[in-house]
């Protein structure tokens, strides 16, 4: 049957007129939440559904998310949940979480105070000179702009206060304005406010900073002006009247000003402070102030809460989250949470807890969610699942949802359960070796295939990733190189490591991830050998060994060899002068005598002088194989020789001979030529005082000690003058032999008063 299909009615048209950020659609993505997603030349665009039928609301997401340029052309969504956007440039990956982004598309940017009221629910007020307000009502987003005259302050947060009995405070540059009778945020534009307090009631500043209702029902206000113009007020309830604090009552306010006001579950009030201001604590109407002597670590302190526990949290600018535990304590404790701890940054601006406990704090980095109980904490990174910028201001509404606000607008996070913690798998996606990159797979490789390099391409870079989908993952790494530590390394972010020089040895790299629950991944390596250069393989020094030591033992046998060659011909000499030479000088003097005898009376003078020449020779020749004689090298044989000699020439003329010669228990070497030398200045010395002095008494001393070999003649005959009188061949040959020992000879004499001859050897000589 012929049946005409009804023709379909537009229920509603969207342009870039309400809302689209471009004309032109590329792809439509029906999300697994039923979330409709269209991928557009002007970013990523969320259709959401209102209460009213065939009725959306369309809300963009561009640059705040990571989408530079905005332009997606794809869409698509991965088993964790996640939104993947193709874009001109690449991929970006949008996480979807239970955050809600309300940014410049609905109306509002640049926020900071946040609180809640009896009538309006959320308001986040925004900073950009204006009073606008915004609102989430029906599951929509209001904005609300007043009419005031006054200029908002520059404070980021606790700007507007609605005390216990429904009056509005709100801080301007102009003072404080209080409004009465006022429930909802439209009704301040037609009221007139009861009261405005400045410095004529006694405020140290008209530019408000901070307003904090304590749990009296006492505000506090805080103010900044020029050069010592900081202060603090307390409006208190009971009387009306307002008490003024400055620095003579504690307070640093000689160079910071308040940044934050926060009581602890006793009443006491808490006040942050600007650069190193510290925290001050009002307890008993007196001001307490901990600095870092309690390691309160430098930086303003943007923020405070107080959590279901009691415990308080103080948001450093600098120094990471502070934990105050028994904030109402004589002595409260303090701990810092840092980059050391987890945290992704020490850049923390403000600080709120959920109703399960968990601490949520706003970092440099992005916002990092702690479980006090365990330490554990898990980063929502800016450009994935936040926007790109500055948190600065947190609260948790009656129904348990976190809102910020944020220099992009207003962030509204409902928490939950987490999802069953896993670890994503670790590939290596990059290996270079000496600067040079190496072959891998694009999608990266779990495990490479062992290789070896040489020694002096030792330097090793490695790029590891784990590509992990889930949102707030918080994914750190660690690495060991076995062979070169065992341990794993601390978790970190980087995701590369560079060993810059490697000893030759065998190694095996492995890396992994760890998770915001501290699970471990598996670990993803390869195993290296770095070679050692030729000279330091086993077989090389090996061969070095032995030829040194062939080398070595060569050497040592020619020394020897010359040696005995050495030793072989003074023993050569020796024997043939003893037994040619001597034989026949002494048959010479032999038959001089014998002519002698049996010769004439003319002949006797001469064959006299023949003999006397004779053992003059045999006693020279003596001398002469005793110096050479390689048995006679000791310090002990030259004194033997030398005392021997010394009897021999005053045994026949009666003079008294006092030799003095210490025994040396180590034997004491000398070489020929200091032997021959030594010996024969000591014959001169003694022959000139023998012959010539005409002494009754000669003193010979000879000892060796550190500073050489001293020898010393001295007698007690008639002596002479060394400057004027005659010097004979003999002083002249002891002077020569002395020089050429570079020895130290001393002769001091006088008429009548004796000689002495001292000879100096230096150690060089004696081995």
């Amino acid at each position: 049957a012929n049946r005409t299909l009804p023709r379909p009615t537009v229920a509603a048209t969207y342009s870039t007129q309400n809302g689209l950020p471009a004309a032109w659609i590329h792809q439509f993505l029906e999300a697994r939440d039923g979330v409709l997603w269209a991928a557009t030349v002007g970013g990523l665009v969320e259709i959401v559904t209102t209460t009213e039928p065939h009725r959306y609301r369309l809300r963009s997401f561009g640059e705040a998310l990571g989408l530079i340029p905005a332009t997606v052309q794809a869409i698509a969504e991965d088993r964790m949940g996640n939104l993947w956007a193709g874009t001109l440039v690449g991929v970006a990956k949008i996480p979807t979480t239970k955050f809600t982004v309300f940014g410049e598309a609905d109306g509002i940017r640049n926020t900071g105070t946040v609180l809640e009221t009896p009538g309006d629910g959320v308001i986040v007020m925004e900073m950009t000179g204006l009073w606008r307000f915004f609102r989430y009502a029906d599951r929509r987003p209001i904005v609300t702009q007043l009419p005031l005259h006054d200029i908002p302050t520059w404070g980021w947060n606790q700007m507007v206060l609605v005390d216990r009995e429904g009056d509005w405070w709100i801080g301007t540059r102009n003072g404080v304005l209080r409004y009465h009778g006022v429930r909802h945020l439209e009704q301040i534009a037609r009221a007139k406010p009861v009261a405005r307090y400045t410095k004529r009631d006694g405020l140290a500043a008209d530019v408000v900073l901070r307003l904090f209702e304590d749990s009296r029902g006492d505000v506090w206000i805080a103010t900044v002006g020029e050069g010592l113009g900081d202060g603090l007020s307390r409006w208190e309830r009971k009387s009306r009247t307002l008490h003024h604090y400055n620095k003579g009552d504690g307070l640093p306010f000689d160079r910071f000003y308040v940044s934050s006001l926060g009581e602890d579950e006793r009443g006491n009030v808490w006040i942050g402070f600007s650069g190193d201001g510290g925290l001050v604590r009002y307890r008993n109407e007196r001001f307490e102030r901990f600095g870092s002597e309690e390691g309160i670590p430098p930086g303003a302190i943007r923020n405070l809460f107080t959590d279901a526990r009691g415990r308080l949290w103080a948001a450093s600018y600098r120094g990471g989250l502070i934990r105050v535990d028994g904030p109402s304590n004589e002595r409260p404790v303090f701990f810092r949470y840092t980059t050391a701890q987890g945290l992704s940054s020490n850049e923390v601006t403000t600080v709120v807890e959920d109703a399960a406990g968990h601490i949520y704090a706003a970092t440099g980095r992005g916002l990092d969610r702690l479980d006090p109980a365990t330490g554990l904490i898990r980063t929502y990174r800016k450009g994935e699942s936040l926007p790109v910028g500055e948190l600065n201001a947190a609260f948790r509404d009656r129904a348990g949802a976190l809102w910020f606000s944020h220099s992009a607008g207003v962030i509204r996070i409902v928490p939950a359960d987490d999802s069953p913690s896993s670890s994503p798998a670790v590939v290596i996606s990059g290996v270079g070796i000496a600067g040079q990159p190496q072959h891998i797979s694009a999608l990266g490789q779990s495990q490479l295939q062992y290789f070896e390099l040489p020694w002096n391409r030792n330097s090793l870079e490695v790029d590891y990733v784990a590509p992990g989908f889930g949102p707030g993952e918080g994914l750190r790494y660690q690495i060991k190189l076995e062979g070169g530590g065992a341990d794993w390394s601390s978790p970190s972010e980087q995701r590369r490591v560079v060993y810059a020089s490697l000893a030759p040895g065998r190694y095996r790299f492995l890396a992994r991830a760890v998770n915001a629950d501290s699970v471990a991944s598996d670990a993803a390596g390869f195993s290296f050998t770095i070679l050692p250069p030729i000279w330091q393989r086993w077989w090389f020094r090996t061969a070095a060994v032995l030829l040194l030591s062939g080398l070595a033992y060569a050497f040592y046998r020619s020394r020897v060899s010359r040696l005995l060659e050495v030793v072989a011909m003074r023993t050569r000499i020796a024997t043939d002068l003893h037994d040619d030479i001597g034989a026949n000088l002494t048959r010479i003097a032999v038959l001089s005598e014998v002519v002698r005898r049996k010769g004439h009376a003319d002949t006797d003078d001469q064959l006299a002088s023949i003999a006397t020449v004779a053992r003059e020779s045999v006693t020279a020749m003596s001398d002469i194989v005793w110096a050479i004689s390689p048995g006679r090298d000791g310090l002990n044989d030259l004194t033997s020789r030398m005392r021997d000699h010394a009897e021999e020439v005053f045994a026949a003329n009666g003079t008294e001979l006092t030799f003095g010669a210490p025994a040396i228990d180590r034997d004491l070497r000398l070489s020929v030529d200091t032997r021959r030398d030594v010996y024969l200045i000591f014959k001169e010395a003694l022959n000139n005082a023998a012959r010539h002095s005409g002494c009754s008494h000669v003193h010979v001393s000879l000892r060796s000690d550190t500073t050489g070999l001293i020898l010393s003649v001295a007698d007690d005959g008639a002596g002479f003058d060394i400057v004027s009188g005659e010097q004979g061949n003999g002083l002249a040959s002891m002077r020569r032999r002395a020089e050429r020992l570079g020895a130290k000879l001393d002769i001091s004499s006088q008429a009548g008063k004796g000689t002495t001859v001292q000879l100096e050897v230096p150690p060089s000589r004696m081995h």
